[in-house]
């Protein structure tokens, strides 16, 4: 009895035990999401960002399918979907109502709580085509209000039909209360940036300006400026007008129209540029033809949708999925489903006006070109090229260098800043846009031009001239090769053999996986253009910011420092063994180096070499027939490589130093970083005493050693080397004639004399100084 009766005294206490603690669970919840939505508010940048940041956040700790934000502008009188998480991004800007519509204008209107099931059946409710919005049974809005000013509405939506309950309600009050006063604020903020903007925009146009870009092909050009603005496609209409089989035999016969185009571009960019070129259609092919791709459009034309609309849809959540990867590489790769879609959608009718303008001769400016834009592109009219968007490795960037066409990106906004007809100056070496040039820059520009000109002539003559130091001294110059047109460079400039093969820039330049005999007629046309000179083929120097799509590279917080180069190679063995069995099939084509990148630790060099000669008697077993081994390098281009210098030469056949990477290392500087850039100098004090170390100790071992970095072309940079004891120098093929020149004019004890002031000078700023005041002397 007495346990029955502590057994129901318990029973309430129980229960109001566990009431308590839910309380407590849902007073954590919102003040750990308010904590969270304060965060965003203070590390976002911008207002866009902010908005997205918080439905995103909003949409996870509610549980539900789309949350959104809508501003009212008062200028136009319009409430606008500023940022959404599950109606479709690209409605973000574009979906608009006056304040006498839809559910979201009565809550604005009412300025109250809007909660309301089967939501398209309400009185208001106000429908967007192709947002995906039909599919949305509830709703529920609260308004955001600042000093009794109502700025728009914070609003959820679910499939499930249902209304949302009170909790969810007062969360949702709460929620917008606290981000009701950073909306405000921000909006004041973005208002004055828009109005600062168009009025340095307007104070810029009346004058001479330079815009500052990222240079993705060499060369300079002057003309006026051609604007290729895209006109956004309309939007496909979701149902369909004929049957699903007239629908499917539309796509079809599309998809097989824009696969005989791809064919016929493959041809053309072929005959224009190089094979390898024309290698980056390959990947739309395999778009077109890709099973998968194709039954998700047949899937949406099966549910109801037309062709188009069906096209439309596939390619635009294709992109959403590329836009969330953090790999830049795998980003710019977008581009080209976005190109396949287009080539679809015109043959299904669909029409954004005129793409690449063939007629006119000027600078073409765009926000972004595809590379089936770029290679309809005339050389002889289209003067240089100005965008917005596509890095060094992007498609379009590749084929511009192929066809010679100056080009500079990541300039903001080139469409709505520069005016059509507008006189513009491209420098694609400083990565420059001049607009409106003043005539003492045009003047100077034309000055240098005729200058470079009359000194290139002069170089001309050195052609054929072994380089040497004034008096007499011999220095190999040899060249860096990876891009097809650097092939066509290394005759031209009289390089004395391949001191670098970049192999990953055919991994770059592909959208699948090179097979070995790939590899292997790639490596054999680099020996074919040697014609017998020496050619050092490195290994995949993969990582850091050079990201193939079909790898499977890890995020990773520090890439520079993280899995890349011969690490990725060792966890990955498969990619070495392709590469070493490629160069061991065509090594009796020529004189052929192997050289493995970024060697760390001596393990790593016993690895390798034990995986080449694994390939060596593999390959030798398939051809029936003993293979030579072959000179085998490693590249110092990390400290600890450096510091152990000794221990490596006796396992090595030769050096190479990579200046590039070593002073990125020593100097703890990421040169892509603007905030540090300027911090990073080949010619720092403690550079030179790292690379003075590698050459000393190949020269101890008799050890042949180059250095194959940009600090091998640097004017002043090359009289150090040499002065300090390097007789190998590898650059880019144009920059030979330059070192050539240079080393010519001095002799080799004023260069040792250069060498001993810049090793005991305390700053890369001092070794500059002291050695332009030697030359000057």
């Amino acid at each position: 009895m007495m346990a029955t009766k502590a057994a129901e005294t318990a029973q309430p206490q129980t229960a109001q035990g566990s009431e308590i603690e839910q309380l407590a669970v849902r007073q954590n919840h919102l003040l750990q999401t308010l904590i969270d939505i304060g965060r965003i508010i203070t590390t976002s940048h911008g207002l866009d960002e902010t908005l997205q940041h918080t439905v995103d956040l909003i949409a996870e700790r509610m549980g539900v399918d789309v949350c959104s934000i809508y501003l009212y502008n008062d200028e136009q009188r319009l409430l606008e979907l500023k940022a959404t998480h599950g109606l479709h991004p690209g409605a973000v800007g574009k979906v608009s109502m006056p304040v006498n519509e839809g559910l979201v204008g009565l809550i604005v209107e009412d300025n109250r709580v809007v909660n309301v099931t089967d939501a398209p059946s309400h009185p208001r409710f106000k429908y967007f085509p192709s947002i995906n919005e039909e599919r949305l049974a509830s709703f529920m809005g609260v308004p955001l209000i600042e000093y009794r000013r109502t700025l728009g509405a914070l609003c959820l939506q679910n499939q499930e039909d249902r209304l949302f309950t009170k909790d969810e309600e007062n969360l949702l009050l709460t929620i917008a209360s606290q981000i009701s006063g950073l909306v405000s604020k921000a909006l004041v903020v973005h208002r004055i940036q828009e109005a600062a903007g168009r009025a340095a925009t307007k104070q810029r146009r009346q004058g001479s300006y330079q815009m500052q870009g990222i240079p993705i092909a060499p060369g300079q050009a002057q003309h006026r400026a051609v604007l290729l603005k895209r006109r956004e496609m309309d939007e496909p209409q979701y149902a369909r007008t004929a049957s699903a089989e007239e629908e499917l035999r539309a796509l079809h016969q599309a998809l097989e129209r824009s696969i005989q185009e791809i064919i016929e571009l493959i041809r053309e960019v072929s005959r224009r540029a190089t094979e390898q070129d024309a290698a980056i259609f390959h990947a739309h092919l395999l778009f077109l033809e890709d099973r998968t791709f194709i039954q998700k459009f047949e899937h949406e034309i099966a549910q109801g949708a037309s062709a188009a609309w069906a096209v439309s849809h596939v390619v635009k959540e294709y992109l959403k999925a590329f836009k969330g990867i953090d790999d830049p590489y795998l980003r710019e790769r977008a581009v080209d489903v976005e190109d396949v879609g287009t080539r679809v959608l015109h043959h299904l009718g669909m029409h954004t006006g005129p793409r690449v303008r063939m007629d006119v001769e000027g600078i073409l400016v765009a926000e972004l070109l595809t590379p089936s834009d770029t290679a309809q592109l005339d050389p002889t009219k289209v003067k240089g090229i100005i965008t917005s968007l596509g890095g060094h490795v992007s498609h379009a960037a590749i084929l511009a260098r192929s066809l010679r066409i100056p080009a500079v990106t990541g300039i903001e906004n080139p469409t709505e800043t520069l005016l059509e007809g507008e006189p513009v100056l491209v420098d694609g070496d400083a990565g420059v846009v001049f607009v409106n040039p003043a005539e003492s820059v045009g003047i100077q520009y034309q000055r240098y031009q005729e200058t470079r000109r009359a000194y290139l002539s002069h170089l001309d003559e050195l052609r054929d001239v072994l380089c040497a130091t004034r008096d007499g001294h011999r220095i190999s110059l040899k060249a860096n090769l990876g891009l097809p047109q650097d092939l066509d460079d290394f005759d031209r400039y009289a390089a004395e053999g391949v001191g670098l093969f970049r192999t990953e820039i055919f991994y770059l330049m592909r959208d699948v996986r090179p097979t070995i005999a790939d590899l292997e007629a790639n490596y054999g046309r680099v020996l074919e253009v040697a014609r017998g000179k020496p050619v050092i083929i490195r290994t995949l120097d993969l990582g850091g910011d050079k990201f193939p799509s079909y790898l499977d590279f890890p995020k990773e917080e520090n890439p520079f420092l993280g899995c890349r180069s011969i690490r990725y190679q060792l966890s990955r063995t498969w990619l070495l063994r392709d590469q070493l069995k490629a160069i061991l099939r065509v090594a009796h084509q020529g004189d052929v180096h192997l050289m493995f990148p970024m060697i760390s630790h001596i393990e790593e060099l016993h690895e390798v070499r034990r995986i080449y000669e694994d390939c060596r008697v593999e390959v030798a077993n398939d051809l029936g027939r003993a293979l030579p081994k072959l000179p085998i390098g490693m590249m110092f281009e990390v400290p600890s490589a450096v510091l152990m210098c000794e221990l490596f030469a006796g396992e090595v056949d030769f050096f190479s130093i990579g200046s590039n990477d070593l002073t990125q290392y020593v100097l703890a500087v990421d040169r892509n970083n603007p905030h540090v850039s300027n911090l990073y100098d080949p010619l720092d004090p403690a550079v030179l005493m790292m690379i003075k170390r590698v050459i000393d100790t190949a020269a101890k071992y008799g050890k042949p050693c180059e250095l194959c970095g940009e600090m091998a072309s640097d004017p002043e940079g090359c009289l150090v080397l040499v002065g300090m004891g390097l007789r190998e120098l590898s650059m880019n093929s144009p920059l030979i004639p330059l070192v050539k020149d240079r080393l010519s004019k001095i002799t080799l004890a004023e260069m040792q004399d250069l060498a001993r002031i810049a090793m005991n000078s305390t700053t890369a700023e001092n070794v500059r100084r002291n050695i332009q005041r030697f030359i000057q002397h």
